[in-house]
């Protein structure tokens, strides 16, 4: 009985075992999951879409939503280029309204006004959103109370209608993508190629009185026939991106597919508006446009199943960066250089003549 009681109890310790590691091969499905969250994440749920028009049902604003997250797959820089566009503005924003002496206005405000937080109602014309350069325009000229929009950031907060969990969730997903590839890379494990392009998401997801008086004492510059609205002449220049993006939308709306709304004055304002920059913003949009291309070219020594598949990664890795060097080149030299060279021209020989 004893002898029987030994040989089971080694037996059992045998049988036993400890804490084990999990293998480091994956599933296609797993991996395929994985990137989709990941992606889904960065392109929906981390979009903060700019104050919808008034009355405007939860359908519509689920399209509006929808558009911008196919702008996102598109094109991840967009929205990068978007955020750092209204964060500039809100940070100037704060400066233009402490010069005539309005104290309290923060960057939370301008982010608030330039999403089309501020609709301007004027008893002879319909109403429509204003940015934070209008706003500060009709503040500035008295048409406007400083007061009646200089809102408490409880006010500004009690209309963020974002889950709190939701962005937890979403920070959390995008941290585990982040750390697992990257721990795979330093190990010297696989990572597919499908795993690259998701980093390359992630990267870029972490940015009243008379209308008529209103616009006879702004002078001729307010006679304009207007794009968005008539306080267009004190609305902010646009980026170089944003003047080519605004002429290639115009292309679907002829084949009856508009990726604006139709209806002007608008009734909100877009989601996808390029801003200004200035020397630092385009730098580091340029930083992050190239980064979003390097880390595909990153990729270049990858095993390729085929050999075809490995020339077509080569390709589309090669054209990203060289689309986007060539890009910057030569808007820089339209809208930067060129006008600067003409205008040095120009003086120069009014003053030969002189």
């Amino acid at each position: 009985m004893t002898i029987s009681l030994a040989l089971a109890t080694e037996q059992n310790l045998e049988d036993t075992q400890g804490w084990t590691s999990s293998p480091n091969t994956r599933g296609s499905i797993d991996i395929i999951w994985s990137c989709f969250i990941t992606i889904f994440l960065c392109g929906w749920t981390s979009i903060y879409v700019n104050v919808p028009p008034l009355g405007a049902g939860k359908l519509k604003q689920f399209e509006r939503k929808f558009m911008v997250f196919l702008e996102a797959l598109a094109g991840p820089e967009f929205i990068f280029h978007t955020a750092l566009s209204q964060y500039i503005s809100a940070r100037r924003s704060v400066k233009e309204f402490e010069e005539p002496g309005y104290q309290g206005w923060t960057t939370r405000h301008g982010f608030f006004a330039d999403m089309g937080g501020f609709v301007l109602d004027p008893p002879d014309f319909v109403p429509f959103p204003l940015t934070v350069s209008q706003l500060h325009y009709l503040v500035c000229h008295g048409y406007v109370d400083y007061t009646a929009v200089h809102l408490s950031h409880a006010e500004i907060n009690d209309r963020n209608k974002l889950d709190g969990i939701s962005r937890l969730i979403t920070s959390a997903q995008l941290f585990w993508s982040v750390l697992n590839i990257t721990a795979r890379w330093i190990t010297g494990l696989s990572i597919t190629t499908l795993e690259i392009s998701t980093l390359g998401f992630v990267f870029c997801s972490l940015c009243t009185r008379p209308m008529t008086e209103i616009l006879i004492k702004a002078g001729p510059g307010a006679s304009e026939p207007y794009r968005d609205t008539p306080m267009d002449f004190a609305k902010r220049n646009p980026h170089w991106f944003g003047v080519i993006w605004h002429y290639c939308v115009q292309w679907p709306a002829k084949f009856g597919v508009p990726f604006h709304p139709l209806k002007r004055p608008i009734d909100k304002v877009w989601d996808d508006e390029f801003g200004e920059l200035g020397v630092l913003g385009n730098f580091a949009l340029m930083i992050v446009q190239l980064g979003f291309s390097g880390i595909h070219i990153a990729a270049w020594n990858f095993h390729f199943p085929t050999r075809t598949e490995a020339f077509l990664w080569h390709l589309t890795s090669v054209y990203i960066m060289a689309s986007m060097v060539a890009t910057w080149a030569l808007l820089s030299y339209s809208f930067e250089l060129h006008p600067k060279l003409v205008d040095c021209w120009r003086r120069r020989k009014s003053g030969h003549r002189i």
